[in-house]
């Protein structure tokens, strides 16, 4: 009987080890975050949009190191990078990317989205330009001809551009969009060279893409993205008002029709409790995205109004979707992403709630093993089958 009882308490004990009660140990958010971040990266130093995929790109590289930086885990990460030289591997693949053989190549200057990509572009460029700023290695590129590339992109001639002068286009010869002026503006910013565009036809041409006409449209308020463009957008939107904001002239446009565009993008549906908290991409949309989140709170923030985000609701949403990888996903429970991540840590940090990624993993993502309990079980059960078969013999 002694056996027995023995055997049965160091079952149950093991059983106590293997449950959820182990949770109490578990990493922290930020823990499996980092972890998953630098899986993203291959053995370049690119990043690719979810670990074990190829093709690292510029964006999916700006991606984790901005994760990496607004998480001050640089060290963290590095010590999880097999050669520890995670910013170097960085640093060497994001100027791999540079143009800067042929003077006449119209991409010269520039910096491709990807190797093989056959031209250089100004979203690109803008990756590059931010995540070099990241690293701390702007100075390893020839800075000059990166700003006559993104100069030489303004719409600059009346005569040729007459409807959208002062635009800038993302490549040669193609149409000016805010995204394009949006990008120009950030490497510009980087280097400290907006004095060398056109910054008045800028803030034209930027405050020319905000739709007044029709009020009754979903779209009033916000910015479209180019002249042939009705529709506005969120991420439009944030690129016009962030553009505006570094160029010194917010004044210029409607803030309360921009804020009142933005503001129906939030998702308070209970009907839909797992987008409850987050924005959504159109205002009839009820599927709520990181994308979309960070760019409404980010605006909202910029237009003085963030006294009407609901912090909790919002950060509650983020949370939630953190996958069983450590990233983040607008699915929660399958694979994370590197933009996603991204924009969920972003926006964490613009809501300073970064701190909320230092507390233990709960039990959504916690992988616990109950085959083992199922295991324990099973062996306690035989042994209690044999002690009670041997002492039937016995008597």
């Amino acid at each position: 009987m002694r056996r027995f009882t023995n055997t049965l308490i160091l079952g149950l004990i093991l059983i106590v080890l293997a449950s959820p009660l182990t949770a109490l140990a578990a990493p922290s958010r930020q823990d499996v975050i980092i972890p998953f971040s630098v899986t993203c990266l291959d053995s370049s130093g690119g990043a690719v949009l979810r670990p074990g995929e190829s093709l690292p790109q510029i964006s999916h590289t700006f991606a984790i190191a901005n994760v990496f930086d607004t998480l001050d885990a640089w060290i963290a990460a590095d010590l999880l990078t097999p050669d520890r030289g995670l910013i170097e591997n960085m640093t060497t693949w994001v100027t791999g990317l540079f143009v800067d053989e042929i003077a006449s190549d119209p991409s010269y200057g520039g910096f491709r989205p990807y190797n093989g990509f056959p031209n250089a572009t100004l979203s690109a460029s803008a990756f590059a330009a931010q995540t070099l700023d990241l690293l701390n290695q702007t100075d390893s590129i020839d800075s000059s001809i990166l700003i006559d590339f993104t100069i030489n992109l303004q719409h600059t001639n009346a005569t040729l551009y007459p409807d959208t002068i002062g635009g800038f286009m993302d490549w040669a010869n193609t149409s000016a969009t805010v995204s394009a002026t949006y990008s120009a503006i950030q490497i510009l910013n980087v280097y400290d060279a907006i004095s060398q565009m056109n910054t008045s036809l800028a803030i034209d041409w930027l405050n020319s893409s905000q739709l007044l006409t029709d009020s009754l449209s979903p779209s009033y308020g916000g910015f479209a993205n180019g002249r042939n463009s009705t529709t506005a957008d969120l991420q439009t939107t944030y690129m016009a008002l962030r553009s505006l904001e570094i160029l010194g002239a917010l004044s210029i446009i409607d803030e309360e029709a921009a804020i009142d565009y933005i503001l129906p993008h939030y998702r308070d549906d209970a009907n839909y409790p797992q987008h409850q908290g987050g924005f959504s991409y159109t205002p009839d949309n009820p599927v709520a995205t990181h994308l979309a989140t960070f760019y409404a709170v980010a605006s909202l923030q910029i237009l003085g109004a963030e006294s009407q985000l609901v912090t909790e609701d919002i950060t509650a949403w983020i949370l939630s979707k953190q996958t069983l990888d450590g990233g983040f996903n607008d699915i929660s429970g399958i694979n994370g992403t590197a933009p996603q991540t991204n924009f969920a840590v972003s926006t964490l940090a613009l809501l300073d709630q970064l701190a909320l990624l230092h507390l233990p993993v709960g039990p959504d993502l916690f992988v616990f093993p109950w085959w083992i309990v199922a295991v324990v079980v099973i062996i306690v059960l035989i042994v209690l089958c044999i002690i009670i078969a041997r002492r039937a013999e016995i008597f």
